[in-house]
């Protein structure tokens, strides 16, 4: 997918810092303002070219702003056929109808969707006009705070034998400095309550009620890696409650209706930006009730998603989408919670995207001050944070977090993994390689959605031993005992990359604390073999015991096809077709003796493969591509169950491989493939 350059109202992260010497903290720039519509100039009529506020044509709604002195809510005088308007933070969503009026300046955002059938705004795009002339007419909204809500992208005995599967789940635990959780956290008390919120793809309702099935499972996958972290295997001290909030409710581009129960795949900036606002209401509401007992006094906040910012005009904080989405964030901060964000995902590695996805593109702006949240209506309760403290006290600012903290993705050997982004590794890594964790639903999963719930399971756990730290006390603990990975951070300055180790940083924050456990471990490089020992074990008793099919490939041509522009990507897939494919490289130069093996989902078995591409990395990033032969494909579709495809291949010296299958529907899905050196 094409990036466009963007800017954005507001100061770059480095821009701040004269802003906050000079200001003592009491005034931030952009990150200080109230949102402020662009000065109206009455019932004059503008030009409302849908060009000029669609960058998306067939999305189904538009976002703008109230001027300050708009008293009439959200319709114009006149509503065209098929549209309907609804401020947008008050019912936006079912969630969001019992939450009353929204606080601050998110109470001047206002939604038009079109109700009438999506292949007319296809066919038609004019039909956006006659909206967006009837709010230039009306007066009480400047329409060029207007724009089109883009959708973005979202967020991965045979080789499913159990052994293979606790293997994995073992090496994560172990990679990410938790195998001791269970036996660290135990069951004696001294934790307070903490709520981490998932904004995903997963409803409430769904999480719920085993009789609603969600379309893609994401969500659920991102709530056990930081259920395992926060109440590990057996303990029994646990205090973290998870919920869940959609923030991607539609299906697919023919799809525009949200569903608010079963969810979707994507979002649009507006469904992201309601399901972070309703994260943070419902929780202050559990959060000041007056005498209640198992209070969460924190809030994390888990964005395993994120859209590449090829839309200018949605991306705009003068317009309402990109302003709705800063502005929930904004209110996030003010209240106390830690926003976690995914870095990004290549969706093709021959095709090597830039730049972070939004919103951890994010972490260049600052976090609004005390003084800022105040002046805009979002400040928190005096009592709440006499007792657990969000700002630095005083005039000045001692420290100014960034607005979320975004997260990469590295390896079991902290490399960043294979489908990273170029120039998208923050200085804040996890391990993002085969996510997944013991006794939890799905298959492994790789990326910076992973890595998220990585920090998000650990800010919390942390949180729930010392809730008297505030917000970025917590995230520097998680940067400052994590591992020094080598690497140095692309974005929003050039820093050392560290990568999180659970035990280090709970080790570090619980010193000299009671009732809390502290000389878990020695933070440290991971081992040679990436504690991908067992794993190697696993596959090979399956080899030995299961029917194995053989057939050698040449090395191929490997060449980018771009996607085309749309304003959807590719969702991490719910059900990955390779998920434990894996390549043992042997020590030596014998040709074609680097084994590829796969087994692929029941669900993909039989026949709508049509080609695998797989490609392997050197430890320069060169790569390999083989192509699989067409014998190959039908051998691969033909297994049945306990069955094994191994292919011989020559990948010079490979440290890292990713597998992309293309089916005869046009869908393209790619997954990293686990590389042992053997």
């Amino acid at each position: 997918m094409a990036l466009v350059a963007c800017e954005i109202d507001g100061e770059e992260f480095e821009d701040f810092e004269a802003a906050e010497a000079n200001a003592g903290g009491a005034s931030e720039q952009a990150a200080g303002q109230g949102v402020q519509a662009p000065e109206g100039q009455g019932p004059s009529v503008h030009s409302t070219d849908y060009d000029d506020f669609v960058d998306c044509p067939g999305v189904n709604r538009l976002i703008g702003v109230l001027e300050d002195s708009a008293v009439n809510g959200c319709e114009p005088s006149l509503m065209p056929p098929d549209w309907v308007a609804y401020p947008l933070f008050e019912e936006g969503s079912p969630e969001l109808t019992s939450l009353g009026s929204a606080p601050g300046d998110l109470d001047r955002f206002c939604a038009y969707d079109y109700t009438g059938p999506s292949s007319q705004l296809v066919a038609d795009p004019t039909l956006y006009e006659a909206m967006l002339t009837e709010i230039d007419i009306w007066g009480d909204m400047n329409v060029t705070s207007v724009a089109a809500d883009c959708r973005g992208q979202f967020a991965q005995a045979d080789l499913y034998d159990q052994n293979v599967t606790d293997a994995l789940a073992d090496a994560f635990m172990e990679n990410i400095g938790w195998d001791m959780g269970a036996s660290a956290v135990g069951t004696g008390t001294g934790r307070d309550d903490v709520d981490v919120a998932v904004v995903d793809t997963l409803s409430q309702d769904a999480a719920d009620s085993a009789l609603i099935l969600p379309v893609n499972y994401h969500g659920q996958y991102m709530a056990d890696i930081i259920d395992e972290i926060t109440c590990p295997d057996t303990a029994t001290n646990c205090h973290t409650e998870i919920h869940h909030t959609l923030g991607m409710p539609r299906t697919d581009a023919d799809n525009f209706m949200p569903n608010w129960s079963n969810g979707g795949e994507h979002g649009t900036q507006g469904d992201v930006a309601m399901g972070i606002y309703e994260a943070v209401a419902e929780w202050v509401d559990r959060r000041d009730v007056v005498g209640g007992t198992d209070v969460p006094h924190r809030l994390v906040i888990n964005l395993s998603l994120g859209w590449n910012r090829d839309a200018p005009l949605a991306e705009s904080l003068t317009r309402g989408p990109g302003k709705a989405l800063y502005e929930a964030l904004q209110y996030a901060s003010c209240q106390g919670a830690i926003v976690v964000s995914a870095a990004g995902n290549n969706t093709d590695e021959l095709c090597e995207e830039q730049d972070p996805l939004s919103p951890a593109s994010f972490e260049s702006y600052y976090a609004p001050s005390a003084a800022s949240c105040s002046q805009k209506g979002f400040e928190a309760d005096a009592a709440y944070t006499a007792n657990y403290p969000i700002h630095d006290a005083g005039p000045g600012r001692l420290f100014t977090p960034p607005l979320v903290w975004a997260v990469g993705a590295v390896d079991q050997h902290d490399r960043r993994t294979a489908n990273s982004r170029l120039d998208g590794i923050p200085r804040l890594v996890a391990l993002g390689q085969n996510g997944i964790v013991a006794d939890a639903f799905g298959d492994p999963l790789t990326g910076s959605s992973v890595s998220t719930a990585v920090a998000a399971g650990a800010a919390a756990l942390l949180w729930s031993y010392r809730p008297e730290l505030r917000p970025y006390e917590i995230m520097n603990t998680l940067y400052d005992t994590g591992w020094d990975t080598g690497m140095t951070a692309d974005f929003p300055t050039a820093t050392d990359v560290h990568r999180i180790s659970v035990c280090g940083a709970l080790s570090d924050a619980c010193t000299g604390q009671p009732s809390c456990p502290s000389n878990l471990c020695t933070v440290a490089a991971q081992p040679a073999d990436g504690n991908m020992g067992d794993f190697e074990t696993a596959v090979n008793d399956v080899l030995a015991l299961t029917t194995v099919t053989d057939i050698t490939i040449p090395v191929g041509s490997g060449m980018c096809e771009p996607d085309l522009l749309t304003n959807l990507g590719d969702p991490q897939p719910q059900t990955p077709i390779c998920a434990r494919c894996n390549l043992f490289v042997p020590a030596g130069g014998v040709a074609d003796d680097d084994k590829l093996h796969m087994t692929i989902d029941t669900e993909y078995q039989g026949d709508g493969i049509t080609s695998v591409e797989v490609t392997t990395f050197d430890s320069d990033d060169d790569p390999t591509t083989f192509w699989l032969s067409p014998q190959a494909l039908i051998d691969l579709q033909a297994q049945t169950g306990d069955e094994v495809l191994r292919i011989s291949l020559e990948a010079p010296d490979a440290v890292q491989g990713t597998i992309e299958f293309t089916m005869d529907s046009g869908q393209v899905q790619e997954n990293d493939i686990t590389v042992l050196a053997i």
